[in-house]
């Protein structure tokens, strides 16, 4: 059973640095996650990719609708929901795949307040009507912050944000479901908080965290040949001063970690010995 059980953990290749999540961990989107507009894999010149991986109930079912697990959801932090927004744009989805060309499909997104309102969406998403075409529009990301180079954002306004009464700070989380059923990928995303108060409006980075992240580095070139060179920053508590913490940036970038599917998420104490 422990050799089945082995085995099971290196066909997937599960990294799960922590199982208990006491820490942030900050991203934002293509731009950080897979950095590189050029690489090789067994020859081929691609991009890098670092899917998030939806509804896999191996992966803790990140960021699915109506998932109750706190630490599998995907946050955005509001720290004015009456002068800030969100803009966000998601390539198409598609299942699993090892090989080019896999199977596409639909899906929704919708956005909570930290009460657990819907206050925007449910937003459809086809591989037509996606707001990002490639690598270079999502990492480039809102045009309205980057020019043309970047990509026509879906913005969530401030009215949006305080629909359902919530006008403090808080968490607010996106949900994502295959409307055919089943867990999928979203190759390219992002997701950018900015503040409108003014004319000039400016990005407000570090604000998109999750406990437990769940990628996929696909499996367009074989398993599990897709490097992971993405980052990410993790927000740790001082046990000595409660209104402070311990910022840390985690960089994969030419580690060659080839993980193919995994979970992703750090404790604040480090590792313990278990006398195992």
């Amino acid at each position: 059973m422990k050799n089945v059980f082995n085995q099971l953990q290196l066909l997937l290749f599960i990294i799960s640095l922590s199982v208990i999540f006491t820490v942030t961990l900050l991203a934002e989107g293509t731009r950080e996650l897979a950095p590189n507009a050029n690489i090789v894999i067994d020859g081929n010149n691609t991009n890098d990719i670092a899917a998030l991986h939806i509804d896999n109930a191996v992966f803790n079912n990140f960021a699915s609708f109506g998932n109750s697990n706190v630490n599998s959801r995907l946050h955005v932090h509001i720290a004015d929901p009456l002068t800030e927004g969100i803009m966000l744009g998601f390539s198409g989805g598609h299942t699993n795949q090892t090989g080019g060309n896999p199977p596409q499909v639909n899906f929704e997104y919708q956005i909570l307040d930290p009460a657990g309102n819907i206050v925007f969406g449910p937003i459809l998403v086809t591989n037509t009507n996606a707001r990002i075409n490639n690598w270079s529009e999502a990492f480039n990301g809102p045009m309205q912050l980057n020019g043309t180079s970047g990509y026509d954002a879906m913005e969530v306004t401030a009215a949006d944000l305080t629909s359902a009464g919530w006008t403090t700070e808080g968490d607010y989380y996106i949900e994502f479901r295959n409307l055919m059923g089943g867990a999928f990928l979203i190759d390219y995303w992002d997701i950018t908080v900015a503040d409108f108060s003014s004319t000039t409006v400016e990005e407000k980075k570090g604000r998109v965290w999750s406990f437990n992240w769940a990628f996929f580095a696909i499996n367009d070139f074989g398993f599990p040949e897709r490097p992971f060179n993405g980052s990410f920053y993790v927000c740790a508590p001082d046990p000595q001063n409660l209104d402070a913490a311990f910022i840390t940036e985690i960089d994969f970038n030419g580690s060659g970690f080839r993980p193919a599917a995994f979970n992703i998420a750090f404790n604040s104490f480090g590792t313990l010995n278990t006398s195992n």
